[in-house]
């Protein structure tokens, strides 16, 4: 199976815009509201990690192309793949969750010494509380990664309880139980996949405005649909026997990016524009020059492993901040939070590589290897 070099760089770029958010967040960056020449830069930081949940939007639109990617190649039973996708994302899930436990008492210390009534430390010391006092009834659906079908009423934050980075990945485990079926219903092609079609298209209309839980896949089923769906353009394009667009590529590929723009649906901007880069060939016939430039960064080799290891960054980054941080702020107490923010972000990038890497090869890679034993027999 041909791997998508520019999805794979743009996991990358997607990680670390997390990872600036939540550096932002757990410093207290994001409540500095500074006068003269830094008052531009750190308006665009601010912006730039306001705007993170696009990030976490980019991610599930690359699950639902790859997912559907993925069953069209191997053409797996339904065990097969569920079995593929527990080995591909469970031993690292529980050995960073078990991680965000033992490393607690630090967080609980960092954000005793920064809360302030202009930040959100208080909700998450008492969230923290809260799992300390009714651990088990937490941590089961926690470690099952089926913390989003539970009711916020029923647990209040439950979907981000012990490491916050989990609230997408219980999602991404919801829509890998139903991708098969769905894959199946629609390579039928009959009025049963109309119906289905019917249902998907009433979830992304009306699941957004569920409140049952941040992390309830109803609630986020447009941007799988727009992943999956992109699959679909993609194999179509794939068999047509010319380019979609074979005049004025330049000035229509880039219209189609300021539409994008205009529409201020930032997430589904970059994806259209990766996408468009990625299959230049099938939908121009070359790649504009742009589209161009945009590849050679996308492939280069230093994203290009920052998105090979992107899951083991997404996960293990918040454990690695909070180590940081709680060293700083022994070091310096009175530290300003402009300062921790340089100072976390100085020593963060390196050792959430690192530690990405160590992940990668001794957790995650392992984890793979012994699903493809287990699948093998």
């Amino acid at each position: 199976m041909r791997r998508i070099h520019e999805i794979e760089g743009l996991r990358c770029f997607v990680a670390w815009w997390v990872i600036l958010n939540h550096l932002s967040f757990l410093t207290d960056f994001e409540t500095f509201s500074p006068t003269g020449w830094m008052r531009f830069p750190v308006k665009v930081l601010h912006v730039v990690g306001d705007h993170a949940h696009c990030a976490v939007d980019i991610f599930m639109i690359i699950s639902g192309f790859v997912i559907f990617y993925l069953m069209d190649h191997q053409k797996a039973s339904y065990s097969r793949f569920i079995a593929g996708r527990f080995f591909r994302l469970f031993p690292l899930y529980l050995a960073c969750v078990l991680g965000a436990i033992l490393v607690s008492p630090l967080e609980v210390s960092n954000l005793t010494h920064l809360v302030s009534p202009v930040n959100d430390f208080a909700s998450r010391l008492t969230r923290i509380e809260t799992w300390h006092v009714h651990f088990a009834a937490y941590f089961i659906p926690t470690a099952l990664m089926l913390q989003g079908l539970i009711p916020e009423r029923l647990m209040h934050s439950v979907y981000n309880i012990f490491l916050p980075p989990t609230w997408s990945l219980t999602l991404e485990w919801q829509f890998y139980l139903v991708a098969p079926l769905l894959y199946a219903v629609f390579r039928k092609q009959n009025r049963t996949t109309i119906i289905v079609l019917a249902i998907i298209l009433a979830c992304v209309v009306l699941g957004p405005r569920i409140s049952w839980n941040r992390s309830l896949l109803l609630a986020h089923a447009p941007w799988f649909f727009v992943g999956f769906g992109s699959f679909y353009l993609f194999r179509h394009l794939e068999h047509r026997h010319r380019p979609l667009i074979t005049s004025h590529e330049e000035t229509i590929g880039c219209s189609l990016f300021v539409l994008l723009i205009v529409l201020h649906n930032l997430a589904f901007a970059v994806w259209a524009t990766v996408f468009m880069a990625a299959f230049s060939p099938l939908i121009f016939g070359r790649k504009p020059w742009y589209l161009a430039r945009m590849s050679e960064i996308l492939n280069h080799r230093v994203p290009q492993f920052l998105g090979k290891v992107s899951y083991s960054t997404y996960l293990v980054h918040w454990l690695v901040i909070d180590g940081v941080i709680w060293v700083l702020l022994r070091a310096n107490p009175h530290v300003d939070s402009v300062h921790l923010f340089i100072y976390t972000s100085f020593l963060t990038v390196p050792l959430v590589i690192l530690a990405s890497f160590l992940a990668f090869m001794f957790i995650e890679k392992r984890g793979m290897e012994l699903g493809k034993r287990w699948l093998g027999r």
